[in-house]
């Protein structure tokens, strides 16, 4: 493996998650374990140098017991137990200096390396790591004077559950239906939800504006307003600690922002886990222009958001480690079908949110989706038959999801994942003022810790935010000075791809990841150049009229991880070896 290194050269991970076990390539130090193990013994009948009242402390390093079954509690050299170390210090503090170093795959750890005081071994890189992990806030020292990194964050054992005794679900636009029953056996396996927020569907029809919507004022078309106001001052994330005190002064986005924190935590029953953290919101605006003018007819790279982890940005690059929101949010502003921004009569549909039941800890190559906790081996199995193993939400005004903040996702801008015309219903609320864009806000909830380096939004951007909308919609807009923040359940439609909808296997679509510099790849733009990355192939489905869709797959059929353009790569290594 190589040796993994940010702008900061290469760091412990132990400054980054403290004795917090973290996802991460695990490696073992049989070297520093004899060592440690001999030492140990040497030590056994008189007073350890960390104190006798140190036993079992995270800065002890390994524990040595007995796996002889003796009464001495001392293994012999060749039964200690392995250091753990991360890949960094595998690398920089024990290759380096010749010992028995073993990769022994990925998995919830965290670095030894920096318990060894040594002299022939101790830990090159930690006061340096210490130093970055400061700067990105997420160090700490504890009560016990252990130095290390506050952890990631916490994230959903299982999905969460509501109430469903009685619960209002929206049966298109603005209609509620009672419905009482339980969450099907069939549904995802992960916390997924599809809402409506019905204040953002409310008109003032007296209010006045100085922007361009006066006697109409809609939540949204206001809203938007401000979205293009931000997006022009700040592409960067903003937070929201969950005991702001500050709320009356705040922008409309911030205000909402808080809200839909707000409402999830209470409605999820998630308010013990910030009793003294450091959670909050995350908030941002995502704004794509679909110019239906182009030969793509609205479906050009520069409009989809390729697949991504939702993650804390600068821990993932300085220190390769991931941590994730608790929940992530999609709130609609815009509708399904858009308006050509050059005048025309054309109309296009948006890219659709797609969610796969996939997270950065499972393998990335094979099958993905239908995945279930099994109890008597202790790990995650596939069962393709009765989970869904894709999501896909179409815009609607108003419309709102909430789901696992480790899941994959993103909004594609193929246009064979989009609805045609004719099965995508015509809204009230399509925009005659905002035409070809597409507006989603986006707030992801962390419960136990803020991600590195995402601040509260400057004044003055606030300040010019804020100034871009004065006198309309004061009244459609009051329900941002109120809590709670209703919310009404959507139904979800389950849609099944079996054999007869699918083609030929040169019919899969390959969606990207982020990291793999595309945004949409489509062969004809290729000019002869073949597709690279990380992808997930998919069979596409059939269209369909609803807005919200499990997507269950037949077997052979199921969505793929797979890494294109790697063959020659791998013939090379062969051919070397």
């Amino acid at each position: 493996m190589a040796q993994s290194e940010s702008e900061f050269g290469a760091l412990c991970t132990y400054a980054a998650t403290g004795p917090n076990p973290t996802f991460q390539p695990i490696f073992i130090c049989r070297t520093c374990a004899t060592v440690s193990c001999k030492k140990d013994e040497s030590e056994s009948e008189s007073e350890s140098k960390f104190g006798n009242d140190h036993e079992g402390d995270n800065n002890t390093g390994p524990v040595i017991g007995s796996a002889s079954g003796g009464d001495s509690g001392v293994q012999s050299p060749t039964d200690a137990m392995p250091l753990c170390i991360c890949q960094n210090c595998a690398e920089a503090c024990h290759e380096a200096l010749g010992h028995d170093v073993e990769y022994v795959g990925s998995g919830l750890s965290y670095c030894d390396c920096h318990t060894l005081q040594d002299e022939d071994c101790s830990c090159l890189l930690h006061f340096q790591s210490l130093g970055v992990a400061n700067r990105l806030g997420i160090y700490q020292e504890n009560s016990a004077g252990i130095e290390g990194g506050i952890g990631v964050n916490y994230n959903l054992p299982d999905p969460l559950e509501l109430e469903a005794s009685n619960v209002l679900i929206a049966e298109g636009d603005g209609e509620n239906c009672p419905r009482k029953g339980k969450r099907k056996e069939h549904d995802f396996k992960f916390t997924f939800e599809a809402l409506c927020i019905p204040a953002l569907l409310q008109r003032d029809e007296n209010s006045s504006s100085r922007s361009s919507h006066p006697g109409q004022a809609n939540p949204c078309e206001i809203l938007i307003d401000q979205a293009l106001e931000f997006v022009k001052h700040s592409v960067d994330t903003h937070w929201i600690p969950h005991d702001a005190t500050n709320v009356a002064d705040m922008c409309m986005l911030e205000k909402l922002a808080y809200l839909i924190f707000e409402r999830h935590v209470n409605e999820y029953d998630l308010n013990e886990m910030l009793i003294g953290s450091n959670g909050g919101a995350e908030w941002w605006v995502q704004v794509k222009e679909i110019d239906l003018s182009s030969e793509k007819d609205g479906s050009a790279p520069s409009q989809a958001i390729d697949l991504h982890y939702d993650k804390d940005e600068e821990l993932a690059e300085t220190f390769e480690i991931g941590s994730f929101p608790t929940l992530s949010t999609v709130t609609y502003f815009t509708s399904n079908n858009l308006r050509d921004i050059n005048g025309s009569d054309r109309t296009a549909t948006a890219p659709p949110t797609v969610i796969f039941p996939h997270t950065y800890e499972m393998d990335d190559d094979g099958p993905i989706g239908g995945v279930t906790f099994d109890a008597d081996s202790g790990e995650m199995k596939m069962n393709m038959s009765t989970s869904p193993q894709m999501i896909i939400s179409h815009s609607k005004v108003g419309k709102h999801i909430v789901f696992d903040g480790k899941l994959l996702h993103g909004a594609p801008s193929n246009p064979i994942l989009r609805q045609k015309s004719e099965h995508s219903h015509f809204e009230d609320h399509v925009s005659d003022v905002h035409k070809g864009i597409r507006v989603t806000f986006l707030v992801n909830i962390w419960l136990t810790r803020r991600p590195s380096k995402v601040i509260l939004l400057p004044e003055s951007i606030r300040d010019k935010v804020k100034d871009c909308h004065i006198d309309g919609g004061a009244n459609c807009l009051s329900f941002l000075n109120e809590n709670p923040l209703s919310m009404v359940k959507r139904n979800i439609k389950t849609l099944n791809v079996c054999d007869d909808d699918s083609k030929t296997p040169g019919s899969r679509l390959n969606l990207p990841f982020v990291s793999t510099g595309a945004t949409w790849v489509d062969d004809m733009d290729m000019d002869g150049e073949e597709e690279e990355g990380l992808v997930v192939s998919i069979f596409p489905p059939p269209q369909y009229e609803a807005d919200s869709v499990y997507i269950k797959f037949d077997e052979g059929l199921v969505p793929m991880l797979e890494h294109l353009g790697n063959e020659s790569e791998e013939e090379d290594e062969e051919v070397e070896g």
